[in-house]
């Protein structure tokens, strides 16, 4: 929690998002933001708020990302079993398991090239109120390196991050 802490403190000069949940916005921006090539590692307490059975603008990404094996997904243990996650984990997505810990106040989304991690967004949950979510997008060389280096440890040892 404290590296998570320092990572988003550290950021300078974000991107700043607010979307209410399920709008037409919001799914327009993930879905295209999830879409940018390139590795995809997702950190988050759920992976089924990206589809609600009408817009599957988002779930369709994902699934793409996992059929080019560029898909990795740090979700919470119970969370491995329910649709969306097995949807991604059948096309091929890595699906990693992390601690409550970890996603109780943040989630991530990382995007990375060769290897480092070029695009973050960053989500401080306790900022949303009621259905609106507010989130950063960043790209902070300190920032980008802490994470791939975490990344890169727990597709190493999966017992630094989960568990």
């Amino acid at each position: 929690l404290v590296i998570i802490t320092m990572i988003y403190e550290i950021c300078s000069e974000p991107s700043k998002h607010i979307f209410k949940k399920g709008s037409r916005r919001f799914y327009n921006f993930f879905a295209k933001w999830y879409s940018k090539p390139y590795v995809l590692s997702i950190i988050c307490d759920d992976i089924e708020w990206i589809s609600d059975g009408k817009k599957e603008k988002i779930l369709n990404a994902l699934v793409a990302k996992s059929k080019k094996n560029e898909l990795n997904l740090f979700i919470l243990k119970n969370e491995k079993d329910k649709k969306n996650a097995k949807i991604l984990a059948s096309n091929g997505a890595k699906i990693y398991e992390v601690s409550e810990e970890i996603t109780s106040n943040y989630s991530f989304s990382c995007l990375s090239f060769m290897g480092n991690y070029s695009a973050i967004i960053v989500r401080d949950k306790r900022n949303d109120k009621n259905q609106t979510i507010k989130f950063d997008e960043i790209s902070n060389n300190y920032v980008t390196g802490l994470i791939n280096a975490l990344i890169k440890e727990k597709n190493k040892d999966e017992t630094n991050i989960c568990k």
